[in-house]
């Protein structure tokens, strides 16, 4: 998962070689197919029910720059409430 900051333009087309790039060294990486999941900073403060794919991104995901922690807390916050 990408969260791409504010003030990047999503179809610039620098931004989109550097997430086609990503995606295709992961992929020569770890021999699996990956797909980059994009979404916008505001959107990433908006999922954090954390449902579904972005519950899977909290418990699997890997740092790669920046942190999953936010996400991380609050999937165990609500594991906890269950």
């Amino acid at each position: 998962m990408i969260v791409r900051p504010r003030h990047i333009d999503p179809d610039a087309a620098q931004w989109r070689r550097q997430l086609i790039a990503l995606q295709s060294s992961a992929t020569a990486l770890t021999g699996n197919d990956c797909r980059v999941l994009e979404v916008e900073d505001p959107a990433a403060s908006r999922i954090r029910g954390l449902h579904g794919v972005f519950r899977d991104v909290a418990n699997e995901g890997i740092d790669l720059f920046g942190s999953l922690s936010s996400f991380r807390h609050v999937s165990h916050a609500r594991k906890r409430k269950r």
